[in-house]
């Protein structure tokens, strides 16, 4: 099975945080879940789109949601991300952007299915514990 080539691939930042293993905030004297203290970082080789944020982008099901842009990986690595792990970094641009939806892409004959996995990220950042 051939293995199909990222046109001008940037090394992805992508951060898991572990959202069932909750950390006492020692101030609010509550539980935080999601806190990037127990998170697991990740690197994955992508082409990478950033969006118009001034254009509607629309989809079968009506607006999507707010996206920045999308990264492209290969259909392996597409398999390990999941919805709701956060970019912090994309080359050397440092980011705060968290995957938000992904949609199968680059099918070819001879590979009999996809060989590409789009993921969509975007902006949306959970509320600072701090503020």
């Amino acid at each position: 099975m051939p293995v199909l080539d990222l046109i001008e691939p940037v090394v992805v930042h992508i951060q898991r945080l572990n959202r069932s293993v909750p950390i006492q905030d020692e101030h609010a004297r509550e539980p935080l879940f999601g806190d990037d203290r127990n998170a697991t970082t990740f690197q994955v080789a992508a082409q990478v789109k950033w969006l118009d944020m001034n254009q509607q982008q629309l989809q079968p099901g009506g607006l999507r949601e707010a996206a920045r842009g999308y990264i492209v990986v290969k259909e392996f690595d597409g398999s390990i991300l999941k919805v709701g792990d956060r970019i912090t970094r994309i080359g050397t641009v440092l980011t705060s952007a968290y995957l938000i939806e992904s949609e199968p892409f680059g099918h070819w004959w001879d590979i009999n299915g996809p060989g590409h996995r789009k993921w969509y990220f975007a902006d949306r950042a959970p509320k600072d514990p701090g503020a």
